[in-house]
């Protein structure tokens, strides 16, 4: 008898549980598209291949970002060994087309870039890009 009591009591005063609804929605950031580049720096340590990407790349990025050309841009590294890439480059774009929409101003910007070496190399000498994907955000949190 107590435990019937008890099991309905508890179906009163506890509150029902309803699941998440997940439905696409816009990333929060405006970002259409994340084009994903893959490389494979060249020492097994990716730290002077980073550093070229942060001296040259992510300068000419940052200026697209105040253009309005990209959103943002990202570097991961692999923490584990992967079979052909340790260095993941992130760039998010306005529109699905990524940098197909951008080109002709990026470049540019590629034009005013004086190059950056990093212990006399370029990234060639540091790296080589293995792989690129394009991904679309559907579901994203809210923050």
């Amino acid at each position: 008898m107590q435990r019937r009591s008890f099991l309905a009591l508890s179906a009163i005063a506890l509150p029902q549980f309803t699941p998440p609804v997940y439905a696409p929605q816009e990333a929060p950031s405006g970002v259409k598209v994340y084009e994903y580049t893959f490389l494979q720096s060249l020492d097994p340590k990716p730290d002077a291949a980073i550093e070229y990407i942060t001296k040259n790349w992510f300068v000419m990025d940052e200026i697209a970002v105040k253009q309005g050309l990209m959103l943002n841009y990202s570097l991961f590294e692999a923490s584990a060994e992967s079979e052909n890439w340790n260095i993941v480059v992130a760039v998010g774009y306005p529109t699905e087309q990524g940098y197909e929409s951008i080109v002709k101003e990026f470049e540019a910007i590629r034009r005013q870039h004086t190059k950056v070496l990093v212990n006399g190399k370029d990234l060639s000498g540091l790296a080589k890009i293995v792989g690129s994907r394009k991904l679309i955000p559907r579901v994203q949190s809210k923050r």
